[in-house]
């Protein structure tokens, strides 16, 4: 039960969210860290539904989507927090700090805070670089992100220490492929090629192990969807080590996949099945038998969700995959691998020309 001068006091600040500017919503909340609780967000729901009762939907809106940031933050999945929000105020008052130290003193803020560097803690980091990405603060943003990277990593318990240069160089990587700007992209891989070998594939996946186990599932899937944009831009970059692209192709595909769980994104667990299928035929490290292997094994797997009466486009490629790969074969015998693959490229064909009857 809440007593009535909280109320009051939620009630104030609520108020004072709906008048501010636009963008000043993050310091509000920071100056009154002692009522950003679960009641808070609890009461901004209620307000939200009185205001869409009253027509004012762009009020209730507004706070329903703050309600929701601060949701996500208070309670991130498997995360436990106290209702009176002890533990996410002094998140709060960290990042804070964070912000406003002087550069470089960043390291000895968080050996000061080691009590608070949790799981709960590098969520609360990447949630506020979202919400100060909405409001226009980009390089705060970027700022709590690259701190955000590390930290997930060190959690993880992972005895592998993964480079800094590796580190900075993918969180650019998927800044830039979540804005879209594909020339940038590209410009970004030139200027680092150096840095572009299994190394970086090796700290790829171990990033992105990490950081999928401990995030919502939304957020997996957004992650997973830059990294197989990434992923499938490398694979044919022009520029570097076609033998390391490769690799971080497919480290890429394959951490994916983890995110793109079969029951819950059957589409997508395909379309990755087949990317990482190509990958691995166009692949230069290991045995090239085994390699055509697995992308067979791969382009199966796909088969099993690009039905033809489903996903006739989708079906019809994936027949062709095959039989590329049979056509490449080397286990088994050589003609019936050969009949396999003319059998394949006679599937696909006839989509095509039903698609494009004379």
């Amino acid at each position: 039960m809440i007593d009535r001068s909280r109320l009051r006091a939620y009630m104030s600040l609520i108020r004072e969210l709906l008048r501010c500017p636009s963008g000043d919503e993050l310091a509000l909340l920071q100056a009154n860290l002692e009522l950003v609780d679960t009641n808070l967000v609890q009461l901004m729901e209620q307000v939200a539904t009185r205001a869409t009762e009253k027509g004012a939907n762009a009020t209730a809106d507004f706070l329903r989507d703050l309600a929701e940031q601060l949701k996500e933050i208070l309670s991130p999945e498997g995360i436990e927090y106290s209702q009176d929000g002890e533990i996410f105020s002094a998140h709060l008052e960290l990042i804070e700090a964070l912000l406003n130290c002087p550069s470089g003193a960043e390291t000895g803020i968080l050996r000061a805070n080691q009590e608070l560097i949790d799981a709960g803690f590098v969520l609360s980091l990447q949630r506020f670089a979202k919400m100060l990405t909405e409001i226009g603060e980009e390089r705060a943003a970027e700022f709590l992100q690259n701190i955000a990277e590390p930290l997930t990593q060190a959690l993880s318990g992972d005895s592998v220490a993964i480079s800094r240069d590796y580190l900075d160089l993918l969180g650019d990587i998927l800044r830039v492929v979540a804005s879209g700007d594909i020339q940038a992209l590209y410009l970004l891989l030139e200027d680092n090629l150096d840095n572009l070998d299994t190394g970086f594939a090796e700290a790829l996946e171990d990033w992105a192990t990490s950081t999928l186990a401990v995030v919502k599932p939304d957020i997996a899937h957004n992650i997973a969807a830059d990294i197989v944009k990434f992923a499938t831009l490398i694979q044919d970059f022009s520029y570097g080590e076609a033998t390391d692209n490769l690799e971080i192709a497919i480290a890429g595909y394959e951490v994916a996949l983890r995110a793109y769980r079969r029951d819950r994104f059957p589409q997508q667990w395909a379309e990755v099945q087949n990317f990482l299928g190509n990958a691995y035929l166009k692949r230069i490290i290991g045995e090239k038998a085994t390699n055509i292997e697995v992308a067979i094994e791969c382009h199966k797997a796909a088969l099993e969700i690009f039905q033809r009466d489903q996903f006739p486009e989708k079906w019809a490629n994936t027949q062709y995959y095959l039989g590329t790969a049979y056509q490449k074969r080397i286990y088994g015998n050589k003609t019936e691998n050969s009949q396999i693959s003319s059998d394949y490229f006679q599937a696909a064909s006839e989509i095509s020309e039903e698609e494009n009857p004379e």
